[in-house]
């Protein structure tokens, strides 16, 4: 049960003694801190205030042979959603330009370097597909890097727009999002001569601005709730603002078609060309990558359960030896 919660604090839970199963739940309260200066949140752990600490790209090398290190890949993607009603990347070929000039593998080798994979497609690596293939696998890279065709893009796009003087990302305030955001303005820059102001905020912060449709770009991520590319690709049929305005009738329709398609092939057919007119023809939004976690965890933890999908972390089975 949640006896504390404070969003820029945390959360405390203690054990729910009304549970089915009390009996094989072990530990007695957990704690879940909010610490956005990985820093800090690593110094917190090497003093011994945390039981397990996500690691930064500056710890992880110097980590990596110590027995209480761990790397996973979740099923959550972080992209850029571009908000259609603006008058500069309301332009397609302006968001090509944008999303062509991205080195995603740059970005997660260099940058991030926490496990994470760079963001060739909206639905993350790993998802289910037809069984024998993955999803991803079944679509291949709908998001790819390509500087030449970025300026190709670019170019078109000030034809019809005229000059572009600068654009805003909105990003979040924690470590990991200052530094894509700091990323993806080199990026533009390097590769487009495009000059990118950073617009920063709380992740709650971030979320209202994208509702109140008062933003051009914005750095966001969803994680799947279910093992299915559908969990990702109905998001972009309510038209809202936080979802870039993006309203399409051949979008909508195979959604639809897929919602109450019997037959599982024709599904996936209609799952597949719907991203494929998300992400590669319509960019509404570029995939930037699908987040990986390096963990520490003190080696009398035992049986903490983390999932790729849904509930990140699981308290019922963990006990401290």
């Amino acid at each position: 049960m949640i006896t504390e919660y404070d969003p820029a604090v945390g959360v405390t839970f203690a054990k729910n003694d009304n549970y089915w199963d009390k009996d094989n739940v072990q530990i007695e309260n957990a704690k879940v801190r909010v610490m956005k200066d990985a820093s800090a949140a690593y110094n917190a752990y090497q003093s011994g205030e945390l039981s397990q600490v996500e690691l930064d790209s500056t710890n992880v090398a110097a980590n990596k042979d110590n027995p209480e290190f761990s790397q996973t890949v979740d099923f959550r993607t972080t992209y850029l959603q571009f908000n259609l009603t603006d008058d500069v990347v309301g332009n397609v070929n302006m968001r090509q330009a944008i999303s062509h000039a991205i080195d995603r593998n740059a970005l997660t080798e260099f940058i991030l370097a926490d496990g994470s994979v760079p963001g060739n497609g909206l639905v993350a690596d790993g998802m289910s597909g037809d069984g024998e293939k993955t999803f991803r696998e079944l679509n291949g890279d709908v998001a790819v890097y390509d500087v030449d065709e970025a300026k190709k893009y670019y170019d078109e796009a000030l034809k019809e727009l005229g000059e572009v003087k600068s654009l805003t990302v909105l990003g979040g305030d924690d470590s990991v999002s200052k530094s894509v955001a700091t990323f993806l303005q080199r990026e533009l820059s390097k590769n487009l001569g495009l000059t990118v102001e950073i617009d920063t905020k709380t992740m709650q912060g971030r979320g209202e601005q994208m509702d109140a449709n008062n933003y051009q770009m914005g750095v966001t991520a969803w994680g799947a709730d279910y093992d299915d590319a559908m969990t990702y690709l109905d998001l972009w049929t309510n038209g809202t603002p936080y979802r870039g305005n993006y309203v399409d009738e051949e979008y909508n329709s195979l959604i639809a078609d897929a919602k109450t398609q019997t037959d599982d092939a024709t599904r996936l057919d209609d799952m597949l060309k719907a991203e494929k007119k998300l992400v590669a023809e319509d960019a509404v939004v570029s995939p930037i990558y699908h987040k990986g976690s390096a963990t520490l965890t003190k080696s009398n933890v035992k049986n903490l359960i983390t999932h790729p999908i849904g509930v990140p972390m699981e308290f019922k089975y963990a006990y401290f030896e």
